[in-house]
């Protein structure tokens, strides 16, 4: 017998193989968007694998940057300087970004619409099992490892280097922008997302150096993430509503 003889369509069906309520199968069903197929790999219970992945990872970085400090002569640790001015001037940084992430989540505009499709679509699926506590973890990792390679390492090693050639005032904005595009290239996941990290570079960045102390964006990127992770996945973000609901974005072209 051919394989063609053994497909079953919806008219060689019999009443009794239907169950009761039950619609006869479409023989041209729509397939599945692959988006959808891969958040739902995602299942319950992912939370504390994401978690502890991610906390090796960033860890690992930050070892790594501390060795690579000590090869090149450039200490990433060397500027942070424990206080409660550092920790109340973290606070207040805080705020602008996370302001920023709200007002574009809720009034997407041009590619912050494709870029909000995309973070609902792939990331906040990752994290959507993690707890409060384990978003702590992630973003407290994510904080250390990460300012420690971008603005201890790149940010002043670059500072340092140019200073001869360029002068004190060139290398410092030299070395932000480097730095920053750096920031940024690791981040990427579309073009818009990478632009988003270079801006928020930018930012950290130039809180470093306005204060002198890498414990201040240490400080900033940790609550960010924090709170980021938290909005994104338990808030009220547009992010967390249900395909279909009322304002939801209309999904993004095939060129992010």
């Amino acid at each position: 017998m051919s394989a063609a003889n053994d497909e079953t369509t919806p008219d060689d069906l019999k009443p009794d193989d239907l169950k009761p309520g039950s619609d006869p199968p479409s023989a041209h069903a729509e397939p599945q968007n692959p988006a959808v197929i891969a958040t739902d790999e995602v299942g319950p219970g992912s939370g504390g694998a994401i978690t502890l992945i991610a906390v090796i990872f960033e860890s690992l970085l930050g070892l790594v940057t501390i060795g690579l400090g000590w090869l090149v002569g450039v200490d990433p640790a060397a500027r942070i300087h424990f206080d409660a001015t550092a920790l109340l001037v973290g606070a207040v940084a805080t705020v602008p970004p996370v302001a920023a992430l709200i007002l574009l989540d809720r009034y997407p505009m041009g590619p912050f619409g494709r870029l909000q499709q995309f973070v609902r679509q792939h990331v906040v699926p990752i994290f959507r099992d993690c707890s409060w506590w384990q978003f702590a973890l992630i973003a407290a990792a994510a904080g250390v490892g990460e300012e420690l390679l971008c603005r201890g390492l790149l940010q002043q090693g670059l500072e340092i280097w140019l200073t001869g050639p360029l002068g004190a005032t060139a290398a410092m904005a030299c070395a932000l922008v480097i730095a920053s595009v750096l920031f940024g290239l690791a981040h990427f996941l579309t073009p818009m997302y990478a632009a988003a990290c270079i801006l928020i570079g930018l930012y950290l960045g130039g809180l470093y150096m306005a204060t002198g102390n890498l414990l201040v964006p240490v400080i900033v990127h940790a609550l960010y993430d924090l709170v980021a992770l938290i909005y994104l996945t338990r808030g009220t973000s547009i992010s967390t509503a249900p395909a279909g609901s009322s304002g939801q974005v209309p999904p993004p072209s095939d060129s992010p």
